[in-house]
Order: structure tokens, then sequence, then C-alpha cells
């Protein structure tokens, strides 16, 4: 952030008027802990739902590759979402064109609002040998889908990330990811077969591509496992639960 100072500020501010803290990760006060403290007695934890009914599902994994132009046999990796360097795109950039010594005919999806400052920095970027398919502006809720069907695996290398709609997202069309492995997120995703991790220390790129290698081999299997994750916990029961919430602070 810009201003980190007025932004810890206006965070203790929250912390003190709040009669209750929700949290969508429940590792929350732990990933924040070194920029401030939140109160235990004031933490409630909602987690984030999948987007399960909410985005039309309505085409294949064939029928969103014909309309992205891409073969129906490449492997292909995924980045949905506003392209923002913040978010590990020249890690993810780097990891493509390390893959495409070992991965035949790889394609990288990219696609989000982008800043024209950041399409300048993503173009110096971007590897050499991948096959890439870009949009640049905003997509429309109706096309989502395209984007996330054509991929095998969706790769969101974000530098310190505390919850990712996009992940949800990724489950709910039946995609794995490949995270960065932040603790919190290793907390959360424990035991999930369709979320893997990558160590950002050393060479988080080649640390990368080996992740996104080994993710694609899984990928059907885990796109399985992805969308009964989606199933389990839905927006209708997030909601539910806020409900309940309420209801209690009211009562009490």
């Amino acid at each position: 952030v810009k201003y980190a100072d007025l932004e810890h500020d206006l965070a203790q501010l929250l912390i003190e008027f709040s009669t209750v803290i929700i949290q969508l990760n429940p590792y929350t006060a732990e990933a924040v802990a070194d920029a401030y403290e939140l109160p235990a007695d004031k933490l409630r934890t909602i987690p984030h739902s999948s987007y399960q009914g909410i985005y039309a599902h309505s085409v294949s994994r064939e029928q969103a590759r014909a309309i992205l132009d891409v073969p129906p046999s490449s492997p292909t990796l995924g980045f949905v979402g506003q392209l923002r360097l913040y978010k590990g795109l020249d890690t993810l950039l780097a990891a493509a064109e390390l893959m495409s010594r070992q991965v035949q005919d790889l394609t990288l999806l990219l696609a989000g609002k982008t800043w024209p400052e950041a399409v300048e920095a993503i173009e110096a970027a971007l590897p050499r040998s991948v096959r890439l398919v870009r949009y640049h502006s905003y997509i429309e809720d109706c096309d989502l889908q395209l984007w996330f069907k054509a991929a095998d695996v969706m790769v969101f290398p974000y530098r310190r990330v505390l919850n990712s709609g996009s992940v949800y997202l990724a489950a709910t069309f039946g995609r794995p990811c490949v995270l960065p492995a932040e603790p919190h997120l290793v907390k959360q995703f424990e035991g999930e077969r369709w979320v893997s991790f990558y160590d950002t220390d050393g060479e988080p790129e080649s640390n990368l591509a080996r992740a996104a290698e080994s993710a694609l081999e899984t990928a059907r299997a885990d796109g399985v496992a992805a969308r009964e994750f989606a199933t389990r916990y839905t927006p209708f029961d997030m909601s539910r639960a806020f409900l309940n919430l309420l209801e209690s602070l009211q009562a009490g």
C-alpha cells in the first residue's frame, strides 16, 4: 500500500469501534500479526463460500477452447482477475517460459482489467515460447466461465494474499489451483488435493514452474475434487452463517 501508516491507523479504529470482526480465513489474526492485533473475543469466522449457482455454467471445456482459440490438447494455465504486478504476474510469466522447455505446446491465459502502465510491464515480460491468449479488460459475468473452463490449471502467484475469491471461483468451475506457500493458505487448504503450493523463497519462478507442471499431470482428477469442494459450502450456506451471526448479536 502507498500509505501504510494510515492503513494501520484505520485498521486500529475499525478494531476499536467494532462489536464483531468477521474473518473469512480462520488464520487471519496470525497472518496480520506483524501489522496489528485482532482481539480474539471479537473474532468470528464465516468461511468464504464457493460461487455455486452465481455465474453461468453452460459451456464445455471444448466449447470454451474453441471460442478462445486454444487447441484442444494444449496444456493450459490460466490467470483471471485484475492484472496487477503485485499479484506476481512477473513470476508467472517467467515460470511459463521455464515450463515451455519441458511442457510441449503450453498455453497461458491472461484475462482481466489492466491499467496502462501494467500492460507495458507485462508486454516487456511476456514469455516467447508460450502460446498466449490475453484480454486486458473487464470480463463480463457471462464470460467468466470461458477463461476458467478453457484452462487446465489456474495459477494465482499473489504476494501477501489473505483471501482470494478467484480460488473459490476456480473450484466452482472445477479447476485446480497453484498458490504461494503462505502459511495461512497452507493451513486453510490442508488436505485439499485440488490446491497445490510453491515456495516463494529462493527461486520462485523455478518453484512455480515445477508445481504447475505437477498440477497439469493430475488436473482432471483434481478438477473433480475442486467441484466437490465447491458444492460443500455454497453462497446460501455463507449467507445463513451471516444471518445466524446477526441474530446472535441481536439476541445478545
